[in-house]
């Protein structure tokens, strides 16, 4: 029993099993269309698919842009300040390292209660925050960022 099991489930046979109930060159087309997937747009009635390559390219690229704004903006950010990144954190601190760029500012990903911002604005620490990131952070933790006198990111403002 256990051999007819084995020689059922045997990936070899499957193939072959495929192979006879499809015509011929079916599994060749369907595999070259697999294959040329991400470099195609596909189009139709109430359908419209950018190039999936191209499309990731290009948010790449755009959240590239933005992380090196974000860098070109940081001499007019004061050397104390905190600036609330969340998800763009990472890659910011991955390019700043890549460019040697090493500044005392306080990089954070959010601000996680009432104590933590009464201590920056004790501190006197200026706070910024990033496109998106106060609502983000309203929803995450209930902090409102504006009505706390933070301010948004100095690029936001050009």
């Amino acid at each position: 029993l256990e051999s007819q099991i084995t020689t059922f489930v045997n990936p070899e046979r499957q193939q072959a099993l495929i192979g006879l109930l499809l015509p011929k060159p079916l599994p060749l087309i369907i595999s070259v269309i697999f294959a040329a997937s991400p470099f195609l747009e596909m189009r139709g009635p109430g359908v419209n698919y950018p190039v999936p390559m191209q499309k990731e390219y290009q948010t790449r690229m755009s959240a590239n842009q933005r992380v090196q704004r974000t860098i070109a903006a940081l001499p007019s950010v004061p050397e104390n300040a905190v600036i609330v990144a969340a998800w763009k954190l990472p890659q910011i601190r991955h390019e700043l390292r890549l460019q040697g760029k090493y500044d005392r500012k306080m990089w954070i990903y959010l601000v996680r209660d009432e104590d933590e911002l009464n201590r920056y604005l004790a501190e006197r620490r200026p706070i910024f925050f990033l496109r998106k990131i106060d609502s983000y952070e309203d929803a995450i933790y209930g902090i409102d960022l504006k009505a706390q006198c933070a301010l948004p990111y100095p690029y936001e403002t050009e």
